[in-house]
């Protein structure tokens, strides 16, 4: 606990919360410029780092990357961003993961029931897909 109070003391904790306002300032900012609502931000030093989930995005921000840096300098007079490096990866979209989902034998039951039932009806192929 008393960690915690010196933590909230010093500096070092108006720091942090000034980063993370800052992280905000640039992600508004790059969202605008570049169009991608899933991209991750992360800093060290006067270096930012950014992952796009598309290509598309990582090339729009390629055409502008002079713009966009001095405009992020200018958003934030404490900290100045000498490069930025990027990187795309696209699992970072909750889209494009498989959903690992098991029926359960009362689940298994039921679509034995209703294949019985609808034995004569076209719904019968629909659902014999879903089983599937």
């Amino acid at each position: 606990m008393e960690s915690i109070k010196k933590l909230l003391k010093t500096d070092q904790f108006h720091e942090i919360i000034d980063n993370k306002n800052t992280h905000v300032q640039y992600l508004k900012y790059l969202v605008k410029q570049v169009g991608d609502q899933k991209m991750r931000l992360s800093q060290r030093l006067d270096i930012l780092y950014i992952v796009f989930s598309h290509n598309a995005f990582a090339s729009k921000y390629k055409m502008n990357k002079s713009q966009i840096l001095d405009d992020l300098n200018q958003l934030n007079s404490n900290i100045k961003i000498k490069n930025i490096h990027i990187k795309v990866d696209p699992s970072i979209l909750e889209s494009r993961k498989k959903s690992t989902v098991k029926i359960s034998a009362h689940a298994k039951n039921i679509w034995n029931k209703i294949h019985e039932t609808l034995e004569d009806s076209p719904l019968k192929d629909f659902f014999l897909k879903k089983h599937d």
